[in-house]
């Protein structure tokens, strides 16, 4: 009979997850000419299909301007910035669209550098 660590099946160590974030910070987006800001970016609601659970937004970083067009509820949204010490990967996550907003998150790696170096040495 298989023991109960068997069962469990193989364990990995928490540095090898490649996401680890940290509290994210939630947000609720009108539709306005004017981007809002969440965190060290700025978010413009350019479109919302209700029907459809899709959005177009402009995200304003590093004095850069990124459309993410046709982007459905639910879809992780990645981005870089550079202004935060060491390029980390931010992520905006939608999970509700409307008539004219939409309402989210927005959220970072804890440790991005330290993850992938754990998980290129967990494979020699």
């Amino acid at each position: 009979m298989p023991s109960a660590a068997q069962l469990a099946g193989p364990t990995f160590p928490a540095a090898s997850l490649s996401w680890r974030f940290c509290v994210p910070s939630e947000f609720t987006i009108q539709r306005a000419k004017t981007p809002q800001h969440v965190g060290p970016v700025a978010i413009a609601l350019n479109k919302t299909d209700s029907k459809k659970s899709k959005y177009t937004i402009t995200v304003l970083a590093d004095d850069k301007s990124i459309e993410k067009k046709d982007r459905t509820a639910g879809e992780p949204v990645q981005f870089y910035v550079k202004g935060t010490g060491r390029s980390s990967p931010f992520e905006i996550v939608v999970f509700d669209v409307n008539k004219n907003q939409i309402t989210g998150y927005l959220s970072t790696p804890k440790s991005a550098g330290a993850a992938t170096a754990a998980t290129n040495t967990s494979g020699q």
